[in-house]
């Protein structure tokens, strides 16, 4: 959480090779592309809220 800005996105650092293109041990990129910093970041948000989330029903 303490990578979520005001406005309740995260800009987590990440190593973008582990979300983009699709294999084995990646390939979680949600949007088509990550032309713009607005797809990114949604990305990266939307992964990190559902392990927030589930982390949370795990205690």
């Amino acid at each position: 959480m303490s990578f979520v800005d005001d406005d309740g996105i995260c800009k987590a650092p990440i190593a973008e090779n582990q979300l983009k293109g699709f294999s084995t041990y990646g390939g979680q990129q949600l949007e088509v592309d990550w032309k713009t910093e607005t797809r990114k970041f949604c990305d990266i948000t939307f992964r990190a809220l559902l392990i927030l989330h589930y982390s949370q029903e795990t205690t």
